[in-house]
Order: C-alpha cells, then sequence, then structure tokens
C-alpha cells in the first residue's frame, strides 16, 4: 500500500458493535442496582446517548448521575460505583472481541506504516483504553467523546491528522460506515475501505445504520489483512 498511515473506526471495526440483548441486560442490571425502574432508566439512558458521546458530562458515574437526575432520582456514592462498574465492564469485554485485529496492527507497524483511530465512543473506552490489547499498537487515538464532537464532524479527522503531521491524502481510512466515516474520510482526501463483517450482518447488534459508501470493502479483518499485504 502507497499510504503512510492507516485509520481505523473502533466499533463495527476493530472489535465488535455492542450486542443489542448484551446492552439491554448491562442497563437493567444497572437500573437493579440504583433501585430504578428499568424501562424509564433505559429509555433515560438512551436520550443522553450522543451528549456522552460528545463528553457531555465526561464519565460513567457522571453520565450515570445526568441519567438519575433526569428521572428525578439520586444514587449514593457507593451505589454509582457498583452500578459504573457494571457499565464499564461491558466495554471491558467488549475490547477484546476481534483479536484477529491484533496481528493486522502488528504487521502494519512492522513494516513503518503508522496506525490511529477515530471513534464515536463514550469515556468508558479512553478510560479502559491503556489495558486494552491495542494502546501499544495505536500511535493516535481520537476519541468523540475528548474532542467534544461526532461524526461525520471533520474536525474528529483534522484532530488526528494533525496529531500525526500528516496529510489527508498520506492515509487510508478503515470502518464499518457509520456516522457517514466513509464518505466524510474520502471527502477529505483519503482512500477508504469499508468492513462489512459478516457476523454483524445478520442483525442483533447496535450500530446498524451504516452508509453504503462507493469504497472497497472487506468481510472480516483476515480478508481485510490480506487486502493491505
Amino acid at each position: 500500500m502507497e499510504q503512510r498511515a492507516v485509520i481505523f473506526d473502533l466499533l463495527g471495526t476493530l472489535v465488535d458493535n455492542f450486542r443489542t440483548e448484551d446492552y439491554r441486560q448491562t442497563l437493567a442490571r444497572m437500573a437493579q442496582e440504583l433501585e430504578v425502574d428499568p424501562e424509564r432508566f433505559r429509555l433515560a439512558w438512551k436520550t443522553g446517548t450522543k451528549a456522552r458521546m460528545r463528553g457531555e458530562p465526561y464519565g460513567t458515574g457522571a453520565g450515570i448521575e445526568m441519567t438519575l437526575n433526569s428521572m428525578g432520582c439520586t444514587a449514593g456514592p457507593d451505589t454509582l460505583a457498583r452500578a459504573t462498574e457494571i457499565r464499564m465492564q461491558l466495554s471491558r469485554e467488549l475490547l477484546l472481541t476481534r483479536p484477529e485485529s491484533v496481528p493486522l496492527l502488528e504487521s502494519l507497524r512492522q513494516r513503518g506504516i503508522r496506525t490511529a483511530l477515530i471513534s464515536d465512543c463514550s469515556s468508558e473506552i479512553p478510560e479502559l483504553w491503556p489495558e486494552s490489547p491495542f494502546a501499544a499498537l495505536i500511535e493516535h487515538a481520537e476519541y468523540s467523546c475528548v474532542a467534544g464532537c461526532t461524526k461525520p464532524d471533520r474536525r474528529l479527522w483534522d484532530y488526528c491528522l494533525a496529531a500525526l503531521r500528516l496529510e489527508a491524502s498520506d492515509c487510508l481510512y478503515i470502518g464499518d460506515g457509520g456516522g457517514s466515516e466513509l464518505s466524510t474520510a474520502m471527502q477529505l482526501g483519503m482512500q477508504a475501505i469499508q468492513i462489512v463483517h459478516v457476523k454483524e450482518a445478520s442483525g442483533g447488534f447496535m450500530g446498524q445504520d451504516r452508509e453504503l459508501a462507493a469504497c472497497p470493502q472487506a468481510g472480516s479483518i483476515e480478508l481485510l489483512t490480506r487486502q493491505l499485504s
């Protein structure tokens, strides 16, 4: 490949998207710990999703408090800490769902190709990132909850390119197409590859609102590895 760097999406690309049922069960367990109605909590949590992805507020515990406040409820610090850990564990497990991504990143780094990340996510991902298998393999990670904006806001790409000190034309962008990320990357001058993972195509996963971008596709990390070799 001719590019000097590959910028990856995270959810649905390097790792799975959340399974809808797993996410619902996690919210139900959080609601039980917080002693609130699970359906009211689920709906209130869903309402705050975009704000949390912009870091408003930053921190899982703060997000839970905001959700409770919107319901007219409160919780003590110990209860909040237990509910926070339930939510953190879901993301902790998510970061291990595609182990085949690790050798892909290792092979790129061994060839002198730089790697970066742009992710729409709430604060759990950057908080857990240092313990993930990707931490030593991604040179720069741009998180929406830190940047204060979500895809397709081009500032995410601008911040990432500035950190890498590269031009858009120096980079290949790889993602599943959520948030119009592929068309944004191409408009900025990047080449792009859409990953359409066979496992998620049958449904049961969150993040199914993907664009159909006019770019090459790969059906798995293994096939992507071959394309980039």
